[in-house]
């Protein structure tokens, strides 16, 4: 069950990442892209808690 969800997160962290990229505007500056999109926050906050759920993770399995 715990694979599961991680593997979820995994999957969601990068739909909005993929997302991100493609909605990202390629013919102008990134002067209006520097605010933050709900879906960059998200992406950020998946990536940060990936990290610490992984590191959890290793923590208990070594221990």
């Amino acid at each position: 069950m715990y694979s599961v969800i991680l593997y979820s997160l995994f999957i969601l962290f990068w739909v909005a990442i993929l997302y991100d990229f493609v909605s990202r505007p390629k013919d102008r500056d990134d002067d209006n892209f520097m605010e933050f999109k709900p879906i960059r926050k998200l992406a950020r906050v998946f990536w940060v808690f990936w990290i610490l759920i992984v590191l959890f993770y290793t923590f208990l399995v070594t221990v």
